[in-house]
């Protein structure tokens, strides 16, 4: 893809070189590698001479050095390099029978994701996308968002989150900014789309509605409420465009070719809320968004552990999903520990979400 302007690497994690699922080896490490520090006032409390403390000194700090290097090198060997990719496919796998979304009353298992995602990262490939192409996805937090973040991974594309409430101005710019080939929008605002169509290169336009992963009947039914009675779908004229439920069916035919993903491909273009100029992207790679994902379970340990045994994590995921916070601290999170997160599409509705908890056990 073409170079991304406007954007920002991130500076911490993506310049390590360390497995981010261990942490507390990390931790270890970077206190023993500290004794060398105080070994030379320790040797001259017990009388040697300066020559000696500083040659032993220095052989201390040469040993522990070839000592973390091997516990390194081992545990590179042993756990892989990792990637959201990897994640996800162990997690899919492992609670295949659990729910992984509920959204309005209907439950999304994580078996259904890995077959919606596959069929549609197979989808996606018959584009003729290439691999490290971005492509947007302009959804709220309806079951079709993490079926399409799924998707876009798996398939060996980067993730484009944006905002749905963007004005035309600003979803022109992160589109042309970002160089997004393709697009998954929800129909809700896809008016706004067709005022840019001819300014950015984003060409392929997959169109989903709110109710497209709930099932017949209710799929049928809120469509045409939201459509016919809530007036909430602006007229649009998007030529060209393919239905998510017909992308699906045609990917389910296709074959899925799996990416190859490292820890050091670019995972999301994450924009700025542009407060302060025109919105800016952070190049997230997998290995930036993993160590995040793994540092969050540990800090969830003492909340988990009050949670009867064999019991679900269940969280109510009113952030939105488009946000960094809500995209690890809520999806990716609930992957890795196969919770499952009520969706909210809009948390402003607050009798719908009284509604959408008192519907919980």
């Amino acid at each position: 893809p073409a170079p991304v302007s406007h954007i920002q690497r991130a500076p911490i994690s993506a310049a390590l070189d360390f497995p981010p699922d261990r942490p507390l080896l990390a931790a270890v490490l970077a206190g023993v590698a500290m004794l060398p520090l105080v070994v030379p006032d320790t040797l001259r409390v017990q009388g040697f001479g300066f020559a000696l403390r500083t040659i032993l000194a220095i052989s201390v700090m040469v040993l522990l050095l070839a000592l973390s290097l091997v516990v390194l090198r081992f545990t590179r060997i042993r756990f892989g390099r990792p990637s959201l990719v990897a994640l996800l496919e162990d997690s899919l796998k492992k609670y295949a029978s659990l729910p992984a979304y509920k959204f309005m009353g209907k439950a999304i298992s994580f078996a259904q994701l890995d077959q919606a995602s596959r069929a549609l990262a197979a989808y996606l490939q018959s584009l003729g996308l290439a691999k490290g192409d971005r492509v947007a996805i302009m959804l709220p937090n309806i079951p079709q968002y993490p079926v399409a973040v799924a998707a876009v991974l798996r398939a060996g594309y980067v993730v484009v989150n944006v905002n749905p409430l963007y004005t035309p101005r600003e979803l022109e710019h992160q589109l042309k900014d970002s160089g997004a080939k393709a697009i998954l929008i929800v129909e809700n605002f896809a008016h706004v789309l067709q005022q840019v169509m001819s300014a950015v290169p984003t060409k392929k336009v997959i169109l989903t509605a709110l109710g497209d992963m709930l099932g017949f009947p209710k799929s049928l039914i809120v469509n045409y409420v939201v459509r016919k009675v809530k007036k909430m779908v602006p007229a649009y004229e998007l030529p060209g465009a393919v239905r998510f439920n017909d992308a699906l069916s045609q990917g389910a035919g296709k074959t899925f070719t799996p990416a190859s993903v490292g820890p050091d491909d670019i995972a999301v273009l994450q924009y700025t809320g542009g407060t302060t100029g025109v919105s800016k992207g952070a190049v997230l790679l997998h290995r930036n968004l993993v160590a995040n994902i793994l540092q969050a379970e540990a800090w969830y340990q003492p909340a988990l552990k009050k949670i009867p045994a064999g019991e679900q994590v269940v969280t109510v995921c009113a952030l939105p999903l488009y946000h960094i916070f809500g995209f690890n601290s809520n999806m990716m999170l609930g992957l890795r520990m196969g919770g499952c997160n009520i969706l909210v599409a809009n948390p402003r509705d607050i009798p719908a979400l009284l509604k959408d908890l008192a519907a919980q056990p």
